[in-house]
């Protein structure tokens, strides 16, 4: 880890979040993790609450978009060159941690220089009405998996559904080095993750 304080960006997409924002943003600004945190909001029109939510906690950083505008590529890559911090998380408004070592548990894998970036499960709660049985995730201990190619051409080699779990990414839950956002942007394309996944491996 670098020397001096680190500071940690969370850009989170932000419209009509009121219902789980303060939640969210609760659990972030709860976090124990030895480093200065900055919350960025990209809100692209919200009719609700949600910048009152929002303007609850400490110096957020809001940026207001048309909502004709928002894209997941684009308005992500909005929010990084926003980042004043070293590392930048990506969330969302109805993400809530799971506990208040979130940040310090992704921010450690960067002792490692070579890691551009991480992301970890979402943990969703069986409820009968919103969420159906299929999404439930328990709790359970925490697996750790590197992928690391040394040539495009170990890449192409691979068959198509192991690309697709060498690539697999989740931007609900994810730390990158910003200098490595700023040199692989997310695309425009819809399904971002996955060609910025394969980039960042």
């Amino acid at each position: 880890m670098p020397h001096g304080k680190t500071l940690i960006s969370v850009v989170i997409p932000v419209k009509n979040g009121a219902e789980t924002l303060d939640a969210c943003l609760y659990g972030i600004a709860s976090q124990k993790v030895g480093a200065d945190i900055e919350v960025i909001v990209i809100d692209s029109g919200s009719t609700d609450n949600s910048l009152d939510i929002i303007r609850k906690y400490p110096k957020p950083k809001i940026i207001s978009i048309d909502p004709a505008s928002f894209n997941h590529g684009l308005t992500r890559n909005l929010g990084v060159a926003h980042a004043n911090g070293d590392f930048v998380v990506m969330t969302v408004q109805d993400a809530v941690p799971a506990d208040e070592h979130w940040l310090a548990k992704m921010l450690r894998h960067f002792d490692d220089p070579n890691v551009a970036g991480v992301c970890g499960q979402q943990v969703v709660p069986h409820h009968k009405d919103k969420n159906p049985h299929l999404w439930f995730r328990p709790m359970s201990q925490p697996s750790i998996r590197k992928v690391h190619f040394n040539t495009q051409e170990e890449y192409d080699l691979l068959l198509s559904e192991e690309k697709k779990q060498a690539c697999s990414w989740d931007d609900v839950n994810s730390m990158y080095r910003r200098e490595a956002l700023l040199k692989m942007p997310f695309r425009e394309a819809f399904l971002q993750k996955m060609p910025c996944g394969r980039r960042m491996h």
